[in-house]
């Protein structure tokens, strides 16, 4: 009896090794990690590091820029035209707000994600968010391409995150800058919603 179970103690050892050598773990092939070139999710500006401030902002119609704010320790861009009680209100507004450089070649997939909100937007004819891409970047000369993303929904939750979805930028080489285009109006009620843009990752 004992020489019986030395065997089966034998054969159930060998089994084991067997089922060990061919674990299936062994032939699982990882994904490649693909890590983003660029990133900013404006948590410097939490923080209060205004140092890091690396976009642009440029103001084409009235005096509302683009700002930074904090909300639920939460810091992120956004753009307004609303004017509170006893404000200046402005018939038209569009600013621009415009990353530093990035070296799209750098870049793996070429891609772009972020996420945006809306807040009281009731139309996106002068209430607008736009994304673009600035390439063909030459000292004070430029090429701009406006591109499509998943926008935030009209009439939906306000202040609620949407994912924009994969942007590609495989047709752009070299230099690129990502650019926000917000566009609104104080005197129409219609138009004086409110946008904001975070953790923006170019991969």
């Amino acid at each position: 009896m004992k020489k019986t179970a030395y065997y089966l103690s034998i054969a159930v050892i060998a089994i084991l090794s067997i089922f060990t050598a061919c674990s299936p773990e062994d032939d699982q092939v990882l994904p490649e990690y693909r890590p983003s070139i660029y990133s900013d999710d404006f948590e410097w500006f939490t923080n209060g590091n205004l140092e890091l401030d690396t976009w642009t902002h440029v103001v084409v119609k009235g005096t509302k820029p683009w700002k930074y704010e904090t909300r639920n320790s939460n810091s992120y861009l956004y753009f307004t035209g609303y004017a509170p009680a006893g404000a200046p209100k402005e018939a038209a507004n569009e600013s621009w707000v415009i990353s530093k450089e990035v070296n799209i070649d750098e870049a793996k997939l070429k891609r772009l994600t972020f996420i945006s909100t809306q807040g009281y937007v009731n139309d996106f004819t002068n209430n607008d968010l736009e994304l673009y891409i600035i390439h063909n970047i030459n000292g004070s000369a430029a090429d701009t391409v406006k591109m499509d993303y998943n926008k935030p929904v009209l009439g939906g939750t306000n202040f609620k995150w949407i994912n924009s979805g994969i942007v590609s930028l495989a047709a752009f080489k070299g230099n690129i800058k990502i650019a926000f285009r917000g566009t609104g109006s104080g005197t129409d009620t219609n138009a004086d919603g409110t946008y904001e843009v975070d953790n923006i990752k170019v991969f």
